[in-house]
């Protein structure tokens, strides 16, 4: 099956129908740019990525607003309606939110609900965020050194998404550059996505 914006919409449209229409336009691109690499990754786990890939940004609802930030508040939303442990984690974990949670001090525990033990986890992780970090707030292909300057036009450097963009810009960059293949990934050691290790990176 083709997964083209149309399709995503119908499919998921309901689910994204309280985010901004920028917003939207953004989390359907990613869901196409997943669905178009989703062959790189294990034939089980596919959908779940091209899932996660629409849903990411979810948590940006006001609606869900429970811990403050939009990856768990996410994570949190879809477990309740059942979705897999998979996109779950995805979705909590993207596009290093676990760094971003360390800097804004939130307990990385809130995450271990929705982290999966799937062989393919890590790859999956990196792939969302590989898509995120080359879409832009539109929904338009961009370069991850365009999508990182455009984060930090929009927020103030006394932000803490600014500071945190500023601080890992080597590691976003690094996520946003060429995509391994899954049998040959290289080792982000020890620039961890999971969360549970990212209080101590941060205070590093």
């Amino acid at each position: 099956m083709i997964f083209n914006r149309d399709v995503l919409r119908a499919r998921y449209g309901d689910l994204l129908a309280e985010l901004s229409p920028q917003r939207i336009d953004h989390s359907l691109a990613v869901g196409v740019t997943v669905a178009a690499i989703a062959y790189r990754v294990p034939v089980g786990v596919r959908s779940d990525l091209v899932t996660a890939g629409v849903l990411h940004d979810i948590g940006y609802s006001p609606r869900l607003a429970h811990h403050g930030f939009h990856p768990l508040d996410g994570a949190r939303h879809l477990a309740a309606l059942g979705f897999s442990r998979t996109v779950c984690d995805l979705v909590a974990t993207h596009t290093l939110a676990g760094r971003e949670a360390a800097a804004r001090g939130i307990d990385p525990s809130l995450f271990d609900p929705y982290i999966s033990d799937h062989p393919a986890a890590d790859y999956l992780r990196r792939t969302l965020s590989w898509a995120d970090l080359n879409t832009s707030p539109s929904g338009q292909p961009v370069t991850v050194h365009q999508r990182i300057d455009e984060i930090l036009k929009r927020y103030h450097p006394d932000d803490v998404v600014h500071r945190h963009v500023t601080r890992h810009r080597a590691l976003l960059t690094r996520l946003g550059g060429p995509l391994p293949s899954f049998d040959r990934e290289e080792q982000l050691s020890p620039y961890t996505l999971l969360p549970a290790y990212c209080v101590s990176a941060h205070d590093a």
